[in-house]
């Protein structure tokens, strides 16, 4: 990374993007100015001030998970009386960072391996998304300012799904060398992908409903085809895998067809050399 380059910070809670420089993120301030000369990518831990300490690896990688669990929740009640550490405790602890934080919590909750597995693994996710203090540094993409928008400001780009993105870049046949033209209303979002893609130009439809009747009765235009498009996530776990609960009801629509074009000099070609049989008759005729 060089100085004044724009930046994704990949945060347990969202990303978003910045330009090195103080910012705050999470309610926590961070000097992005650390993150110059290092790799995108890297883990960074957010120290004293906002400083950023560069991470060998990535930390959750190396969180210690015990493997008893308990057959069900039954016998256990939620009276906040199982945490053994203070707050006070816990603030000390943060200090050391998250490895250590939530190790000790799980070492001094009373009722943690009584817990089934599936709840033990909810109370980790839990508690390091309370205490983390890492962040990740990326490299804007398109793919990322897409998820970025749309998991913090749908309506900016009109809820436009990253999937439904990719088909209009596909299906626009979007290449170096192409002339096209761009009218969107994403924030740029469309815009931005097609520069990406062909470092200059695009070409764009007006609004569907008004687009698909005239282009069906205009000539040189096949294989029209309006159609919804939408990505289904599915969380997948053991003995758990179902569609994601939060999800949008649609990603929009997409008209794609394909354009003919005639040969002007093969259609043109045989009017002009050949003449109808009666007149060349009556030519001969005059001539002898």
């Amino acid at each position: 990374m060089k100085k004044i380059k724009k930046i994704m910070v990949n945060y347990i809670n969202g990303i978003q993007h910045f330009v090195c420089r103080k910012i705050i993120f999470e309610k926590q301030w961070l000097h992005l100015d650390y993150a110059i000369g290092q790799l995108y990518g890297t883990y960074f831990e957010v120290a004293a001030e906002g400083t950023l300490q560069a991470l060998k690896a990535n930390p959750e990688e190396n969180t210690k998970e015990t493997k008893e669990a308990g057959m069900d929740n039954r016998n256990i009640v939620d009276d906040g009386r199982s945490q053994k550490l203070t707050r006070d405790d816990i603030e000390t602890l943060k200090e050391q960072g998250l490895k250590e934080i939530v190790q000790q919590l799980i070492e001094n909750s009373s009722t943690f391996r009584d817990k089934t597995e599936f709840a033990q693994e909810k109370y980790i996710k839990k508690k390091k998304k309370k205490y983390d203090n890492t962040i990740t540094v990326l490299k804007p993409s398109t793919r990322i300012m897409a998820l970025m928008y749309h998991g913090r400001e749908p309506g900016k780009i009109c809820n436009l799904h990253y999937d439904t993105l990719a088909q209009m870049l596909t299906l626009g046949n979007i290449h170096a060398g192409s002339k096209i033209i761009v009218f969107e209303t994403c924030a740029g979002l469309v815009l931005g992908a097609v520069m990406e893609r062909m470092e200059g130009k695009v070409f764009n439809l007006p609004p569907l409903m008004e687009c698909y009747p005239k282009l069906h009765e205009r000539d040189g235009v096949i294989g029209l085809h309006l159609s919804e498009t939408w990505l289904r996530h599915y969380q997948v776990l053991p003995n758990r895998t179902h569609p994601m609960l939060l999800m949008s009801g649609g990603g929009g629509y997409i008209l794609s067809g394909m354009t003919v074009e005639m040969d002007p000099a093969k259609s043109l070609g045989p009017q002009q050399t050949e003449e109808p049989a009666p007149k060349r008759q009556k030519l001969q005729d005059t001539e002898s």
